[in-house]
């Protein structure tokens, strides 16, 4: 019983892959006569919503030949233009550790206060509202009449970022931990 209804799938198998060769090669062979238009094998305009191909039509043609034009292209032969030397280079206050610095004085000018810092080894450096100092990344965000705060990011234990403020006084025995 099984047999016999194998060989019914595979005689309906063979059945239909040659239907599907005979309606493709029936294709195959009248298709550029239905591409043209010969008359008794269906030409296209009379499709509904299919146009007729006429080949002495002035749109169809060869199309126009592709110019390359190089204006406004980089040179692919020289190298990509670089940032420049001192773009990744930190300054001496970046490299130096926020512990390091010890704050010297404040001077009130018309463009704001700036302050007078020194490292360790006694190097002085004028600094104002924006400059990036510490190791760790901090921006001097305020400067008052007697301290200097230092905004850095930190990574907490739990990889999230915490601001931290450093605050850097003129007398630092009067700074509240």
């Amino acid at each position: 019983m099984f047999e016999n209804h194998a060989n019914k799938i595979r005689r309906s198998a063979w059945i239909k892959g040659i239907g599907f060769l005979l309606v493709t090669c029936g294709l195959w062979i009248h298709g550029p006569a239905l591409a043209q238009g010969v008359p008794g094998q269906g030409t296209p305009a009379s499709a509904p919503g299919i146009a007729s191909i006429d080949p002495d039509d002035e749109q169809i043609g060869a199309p126009e030949p592709y110019v390359y034009s190089a204006r406004g292209l980089r040179d692919p032969f020289t190298l990509p233009p670089q940032a420049s030397p001192e773009a990744g280079k930190k300054s001496i206050l970046e490299l130096t550790p926020l512990s390091d610095f010890q704050l010297l004085g404040i001077v009130w000018t018309q463009k704001g206060p700036y302050a007078r810092v020194a490292t360790q080894d006694g190097t002085g450096y004028t600094v104002r509202r924006g400059t990036r100092i510490g190791q760790s990344g901090g921006v001097i965000r305020k400067i008052t009449r007697d301290r200097v705060i230092v905004e850095e990011w930190d990574t907490n234990v739990f990889g999230e970022k915490v601001r931290v403020e450093t605050v850097l006084a003129l007398r630092p025995e009067e700074v509240n931990p």
